[in-house]
């Protein structure tokens, strides 16, 4: 741990989250990890404890903006019938580190709280065709940090009526964030149509 805010030392999943959160959006978070990130290598956590802060909607008096991580964790755990205990955690921690070091330990620990969730699971996972439904359209980042471009390929395989917009870029999702895969969104809500197959946003 290093020097952080008064009585909150930056500890190493307090900073991995920080860098998560930067990830999602290249234009204001990566600049602001770039600051962050010399900051902590002097020795002052800070900068990065501000921005873990502001991803997790941490206030200056301890209470959170909203219940954003309460819902996050009541639809994850409700979707998951593999609840790792404490011991498949720290297998899953070797596994995950193997293949990213940086995020690897954190991600397989970030779903321990699943675990002893007071409510079982209720939503296995499954294919989905959605048969018989009018056109659904998906959008996919390429180098999305949070939600990989390939499950959006995946779901859109499994649809039996779908279009996949690719957004070739980075951060987190796509629409609001380029103009291309927006107009391509709104055309599609406000008229009806829908693009081609293979449209490609860069």
């Amino acid at each position: 741990p290093i020097k952080g805010a008064p009585g909150r030392p930056l500890t190493r999943p307090l900073a991995t989250n920080g860098i998560i959160g930067s990830l999602y959006e290249p234009q204001s978070g990566w600049p602001d990890l770039r600051f962050a990130l010399g900051a902590g290598f002097n020795g002052n956590g800070t900068p990065l404890m501000s921005i873990v802060d502001s991803f997790l909607g941490r206030q200056p008096d301890g209470t959170y903006s909203d219940n954003s991580l309460d819902a996050l964790y009541a639809v994850n755990c409700l979707d998951r019938t593999d609840r790792a205990d404490p011991q498949r955690t720290i297998e899953l921690g070797d596994e995950w580190a193997s293949t990213s070091p940086t995020f690897g330990r954190e991600l397989a620990w970030s779903n321990l709280p699943c675990y002893d969730y007071p409510a079982p699971p209720t939503n296995e996972p499954r294919v989905i065709a959605a048969d018989g439904a009018k056109e659904i359209l998906l959008v996919g980042t390429t180098r999305d940090p949070a939600t990989p471009y390939v499950w959006a390929k995946e779901v859109n395989d499994q649809l039996a009526n779908s279009v996949l917009i690719t957004f070739d870029g980075d951060g987190h999702t796509g629409y609001g964030r380029n103009g291309c895969v927006t107009n391509a969104v709104d055309k599609a809500f406000l008229s009806g149509e829908l693009p081609s197959a293979d449209t490609t946003c860069s």
